[in-house]
């Protein structure tokens, strides 16, 4: 049994505290000599009775530990270098609680599935973008998502442009919170990175007049099927990802307008859209050679198909949302009625229309514009803002 340490508590004239207390660096919690001082002999007294108290129970403790214990002690003591004794017990029990948490976590290529089955209500374009986004990740697939380190994340995503950086950022945050919440890590790594400066936005690119011409003739004379999701892409804005769900039952022509409701729109909100004179003339033209139509307004195969007829069209490479921009262009180019096209686009305020549709687009190409309708015989139409 380990022999019974004694303190004696000794006064120390002039201090504040003057009842000093020596632990000797063979007792002490940190492993070297320690002074403690106290206001009274009695609060003196009652820290040596504890400290008898921690080192009977040690001593105890001690007894019970096997040889094999023992060495593993000593060993991890050795390894401790200058820390305090009682660190260990911290390091084992931080070991301890990382484990459980890696035990409970998935891989990333299970949160990849798992997320994105959770988004399958949002629009299939931002699916595409989520797995496109792990994608990059597919090097540490199986790599559990609590051992993931920010040093991973921006190795992954060093070579990546600026918006493309920011994009995959936003993303993987969005993820990784998704993943903090479930339980399978404590951290998102995204916190430590930094989102990249991207050059500001001038004006938009748009479609030109014989550009917009040029492709509404390649699907009548090539694939007719594509027209309409031209069509609302061109004259009304349609986002794209809104064309995929749209429905023939939101055209209301009687009503002169496109009623989007909100299970269909980008940020989930209804979203009455007017249909302009020429936009309805397509629409009555398209059902008269094509008959009245019913349900998607997209046909299958749409990636497929809209690749070959923009080639057909001459409009490759393809700008992003060009068609949204051509239509807010024109629109503001001949209405000069921000509010009208705010409701229009589905936006909540007028600057980011104003900044960057006003005057994109001059008036008399505006007039040229709306002025694309169909003609007679079946299948041609007026070549304004064609070469003659």
């Amino acid at each position: 049994m380990p022999k019974q340490a004694t303190f004696a508590p000794v006064k120390v004239p002039d201090r504040v505290l003057p009842w000093k207390v020596d632990v000797p660096a063979s007792l002490s919690e940190t492993g070297r000599r320690e002074r403690r001082f106290f206001a009274t002999k009695t609060k003196a007294e009652t820290f040596i009775d504890q400290e008898k108290t921690r080192i009977k129970n040690y001593g105890t403790s001690l007894v019970d530990l096997t040889p094999g214990q023992r060495e593993a002690a000593s060993a991890a003591f050795r390894l401790m270098g200058e820390l305090p004794p009682l660190k260990l017990v911290d390091i084992v029990q931080e070991h301890l609680d990382r484990k459980r948490r890696r035990e409970a976590s998935v891989t990333v290529n299970e949160l990849k599935k798992v997320f994105s089955g959770e988004k399958k209500h949002s629009s299939k374009a931002y699916v595409r973008q989520i797995r496109h986004v792990f994608s990059r990740l597919d090097g540490m697939g199986r790599t559990k998502v609590s051992d993931v380190a920010s040093q991973d994340i921006e190795k992954a995503i060093r070579s990546l442009p600026p918006t493309h950086r920011n994009l995959h950022l936003r993303i993987l945050r969005a993820a990784f919170n998704y993943a903090v919440k479930k339980g399978w890590t404590t951290n998102n790594p995204i916190k430590s990175l930094d989102f990249a400066q991207e050059p500001k936005r001038g004006e938009v690119e748009v479609l030109s007049v014989r550009g917009a011409a040029r492709l509404l003739i390649a699907c009548i004379r090539t694939d007719a099927s594509l027209l309409p999701y031209h069509l609302f892409g061109i004259f009304c804005g349609v986002r794209p990802e809104e064309l995929e769900r749209m429905q023939w039952e939101h055209v209301e022509l009687d009503e002169k307008h496109i009623l989007l409701p909100a299970e269909v729109t980008k940020i989930g909100r209804r979203r009455v859209i007017e249909m302009e004179p020429n936009l309805i003339a397509w629409v009555q033209w398209y059902f008269e050679n094509h008959g009245i139509q019913k349900g998607s307004i997209s046909p299958p195969n749409l990636r497929r198909r809209l690749r070959k007829i923009r080639r057909k069209a001459k409009l490759v490479p393809w700008v992003q949302d060009v068609m949204r921009h051509t239509y807010a262009s024109n629109w503001l180019a001949m209405h000069s009625d921000i509010n009208r096209l705010l409701l229009n686009m589905g936006h909540y305020n007028t600057a980011v229309l104003w900044e960057h549709y006003h005057k994109a687009v001059l008036r008399k190409d505006a007039e040229r514009f709306w002025a694309l309708k169909p003609r007679e015989p079946k299948g041609k139409i007026i070549k304004i803002g064609l070469a003659s």
